[in-house]
């Protein structure tokens, strides 16, 4: 059983800043946690959200229904109070609404705010209404704000706990309500020593530093823009390893060619727009073999499209990488665990490959925060595979090398046989499919097989206990070369091939359709509304994928 809290406001008054300190004490009360954010492309002003759906078993996707909402303001009331199930609770500020209902409760949070601690903190004050309503012990606050606002000093800490106190005492004379969420009034769940709560995007960061990333460029652009920050304060000013922001993504990728090329191991992490621009930047990487990984944290395209929401709709583009026949190496994890495994080896392949590589995440994987188990990591063997390459300065060893083809002294040429041996050479590399984890899967039911990628795995596992008399399911995490001798007999032994996108033209269908025979036991459910599947979705979706059968 899972539970969902959303709380709902206008973007930059302190939606978020609540939002993790609910997570953080779910957690710590040993809840599995998946907390969702929704934002605008603006620094303030609009509507956000942030809602948090727990319980004891793991949870990785958004939930259909909510709980208990929380809307401090008109707009966040009546776009998310139709989300709120049956026995749902509403907890609103007093003047986004004059209605009086049993289970829609207003307090003046914004009021008081205003004449006690400061507008900033109606925010702490909201979650002390709702830690009230919920038989939540004020302590049990204590330890979880003083830790979130630890670097900004006792004062910040202190009125936090003032404006907690005051919606405790708001709340002490609104009528008694039944518990939406009963779990809370119990103790401790489970035991999760060495479990944390963690963002895809902090998952890239930490993952590519073990790996031995010691250079980044870029250029801010969502969702995306977290990997660079975050890199940039692991990196000092004056140490060995550099991250420098540019005017724009052409400069960042050709930067990191250039840093590559000169023996650094770079990483560079753009969205949608952005990875259009470092088409030819790839294309030089391509043409120059020079190992080079490149994030694209997919949104709803195309153009500006909608920043920041959730999209799966860069495929087309990362296999064909750029003009000519760059073809990169194309990966897909599908949790925020598989980026500790797969982005380490998208460093180690851009070497043995003398390739780049595009690593597609999506902005549900990199926004989301979730909490993961203890990993344990492995070494890597990228120092083994670039000691095989040669590198500009090293004596007696120079060469020559541009965006040109080149024949066998360095030199450009135009010459059909040098272009035809070099290509030949190339497309036999890049055919190679490496060994390792190329994808995830989960075998139950044969009538159906669910083919996805990304963050649609959390949705797909959310619906399991429904559809798995029915179904398996297969999670790609190498796109291109596609592990198709693998993945044979695997499609071979279903009936149907349901595959999801998250994207109006089906984009993961046709390549497996490019790739695979008969294409009549091919089916594909589509969303593309700027919000990613949810449980509901693949049960409907395989109910619907077995009827047409």
């Amino acid at each position: 059983m899972h539970y969902c809290i959303k709380l709902g406001g206008i973007q930059g008054e302190g939606v978020d800043t609540v939002g993790e300190l609910l997570s953080a004490y779910l957690h710590a009360r040993g809840f599995h946690v998946y907390a969702y954010r929704n934002f605008t492309s603006r620094i303030r002003g609009g509507y956000s959200s942030h809602e948090i759906a727990f319980g004891k078993e793991p949870v990785r996707s958004k939930q259909a229904n909510v709980d208990l909402l929380i809307a401090l303001d008109g707009e966040a009331l009546r776009r998310d109070r139709g989300l709120v199930s049956e026995k749902g609770l509403i907890i609103t500020d007093e003047s986004a609404t004059e209605e009086s209902q049993p289970r829609l409760l207003s307090f003046p949070i914004a009021s008081k705010a205003k004449t006690g601690p400061g507008n900033v903190y109606k925010w702490t004050m909201a979650l002390g209404v709702m830690g009230a309503l919920l038989n939540i012990p004020e302590k049990e606050w204590h330890s979880v704000i003083a830790a979130a606002f630890e670097r900004k000093g006792q004062a910040v800490i202190d009125t936090n706990l003032a404006a907690l106190s005051l919606g405790y005492g708001l709340a002490g004379s609104s009528p008694q309500v039944s518990s939406p969420v009963p779990d809370l009034d119990g103790s401790q769940v489970r035991e999760h020593q060495g479990s944390r709560l963690i963002q895809g995007s902090e998952a890239i960061v930490e993952s590519a530093l073990m790996a031995g990333c010691d250079f980044t460029a870029g250029y801010p652009i969502s969702p995306a823009s977290e990997v660079f920050s975050l890199l940039a304060r692991e990196f000092k000013p004056d140490g060995p390893r550099r991250a420098v922001q540019t005017e724009d993504e052409i400069s960042a990728v050709f930067m990191a060619v250039g840093a590559s090329y000169a023996g650094a191991t770079p990483l560079v992490a753009t969205s949608g727009p952005g990875l259009s621009l470092m088409t030819e930047g790839i294309g030089l990487a391509a043409m120059t073999r020079t190992p080079l990984v490149v994030i694209d944290a997919q949104r709803t395209g195309p153009s500006t499209g909608m920043p920041t929401k959730h999209e799966q709709s860069d495929l087309a583009l990362a296999l064909a990488g750029g003009h000519g026949d760059a073809k990169p190496l194309v990966m897909a994890p599908s949790c925020v665990e598989d980026i500790f495994t797969d982005l380490p080896r998208a460093f180690l392949l851009a070497e043995q490959y003398r390739s780049p590589v595009l690593f597609l995440t999506d902005f549900a994987l990199m926004s989301a925060r979730t909490d993961i188990d203890a990993l344990h990591f492995s070494g890597s063997d990228l120092a083994a595979a670039r000691s095989k390459r040669i590198l500009p300065g090293v004596p007696d060893q120079m060469f020559h090398s541009t965006g040109n083809q080149q024949g066998a002294d360095g030199l450009p040429t135009d010459m059909p046989g040098p272009r035809k041996a070099y290509m030949t050479e190339r497309m036999k590399t890049l055919s190679k499919v490496p060994e390792g984890d190329n994808f995830s899967y989960t075998k139950a039911g044969h009538n159906l097989l669910i083919v996805a990628l990304g963050s649609t795995r959390g949705a797909v596992e959310a619906a399991w206990p429904e559809i798995r008399h029915e179904a398996s399911a297969l999670y790609l995490r190498l796109l291109s070369p596609l592990p198709v001798e693998e993945l044979e007999s695997i499609f071979a032994s279903h009936k149907r091939i349901l595959v999801l996108d998250c994207n109006a033209s089906g984009q993961l269908l046709s390549h497996l359709k490019a790739n695979f025979s008969p294409h009549d036991k091919f089916c594909s459910a589509l969303r593309f509304d700027g919000e990613p599947f949810m449980g509901e979705d693949i049960i409907r979706a395989v109910k619907e994928a077995m009827d047409n059968e």
